[in-house]
């Protein structure tokens, strides 16, 4: 891939970078038949909220052997940040998911660059937009466009299993396929339309917070002009509330640029 964004994470990078396929989940075996009650205890518990409302964590980027840390910073339904540095101390580059726009900035130049959901690549076919992207790093299932009451009868149980056996539930909207584990966690979340899309694995759960099993490692698959895989690992998770704010500080010595000409900045 030509572009290789210094955001080596999973959302910066697809969203970011020009996007041609993925390869989509292998499944086999029709399921045995499920009971309505197992299905929506399931269906309720992966859709639910987090019992916490913010989590905070240091994370190391691995993005096809290139490798960075960094921090992420998220507050439900308002602000996902997410920081990358350099020996884990001065912040060199950041991206900020909010409600209403994407704010990408390059520290070393002091250059920055807004980017609105509407803009962004397969918006239409994928729905991209704050509650997706959030939901993915909350590790939760989604609808996109729908509105939480209307997602539990908008996702049902996919035809196929996985190839361990593991049921897959299937947005009917858009197509995502939200794979369980045998623990009835959010494993895989993935979606592919006309051979582009994402997938990305939960693994390392951990508890973090009474009530809230979080993923330690997400690991990431995106097939663009060329392949690209991302791991990314957490560790000091916290889900106490902080006082840092939504949306980071413009200062004045910042210059606004195309989102094109800061991505070439950004290049590894």
């Amino acid at each position: 891939m030509k572009r290789q964004l210094l955001f080596v994470t999973l959302i910066s990078v697809f969203l970011l970078s020009s996007l041609t396929g993925c390869r989509s989940i292998r499944t086999t075996r029709k399921p045995t038949v499920e009971t309505a009650d197992v299905y929506q205890e399931l269906l309720s518990s992966l859709a639910a909220e987090p019992s916490v409302t913010e989590l905070t964590a240091r994370v190391s980027f691995n993005l096809s052997g290139r490798k960075a840390t960094g921090q992420i910073r998220m507050r439900r339904d308002r602000s996902v940040q997410i920081g990358v540095s350099v020996l884990g101390l001065l912040e060199v580059a950041r991206v900020e998911f909010l409600p209403d726009k994407v704010v990408v900035m390059d520290r070393t130049s002091n250059r920055y660059a807004v980017c609105h959901y509407a803009d962004l690549p397969l918006r239409n076919e994928l729905g991209l937009d704050f509650n997706v992207i959030q939901a993915i790093l909350w590790n939760r299932i989604f609808s996109p466009g729908v509105s939480a009451d209307e997602m539990l009868s908008n996702i049902v149980l996919n035809e196929t299993k996985a190839l361990d056996g593991s049921p897959i539930l299937r947005d009917r909207g858009y197509g995502y396929l939200f794979t369980v584990d045998r623990n009835n966690r959010l494993s895989i979340t993935s979606n592919t339309v006309a051979g582009r899309g994402i997938s990305v694995g939960y693994s390392d759960f951990k508890t973090v917070s009474k009530g809230f099993d979080y993923p330690m490692t997400f690991y990431v698959q995106i097939a663009a002009t060329n392949a690209v895989s991302a791991t990314l690992s957490f560790s000091s998770v916290s889900t106490e509330k902080g006082s840092w704010p939504d949306e980071t500080g413009i200062t004045s010595r910042m210059e606004r640029v195309l989102i094109e000409e800061l991505i070439e900045s950004l290049e590894l």
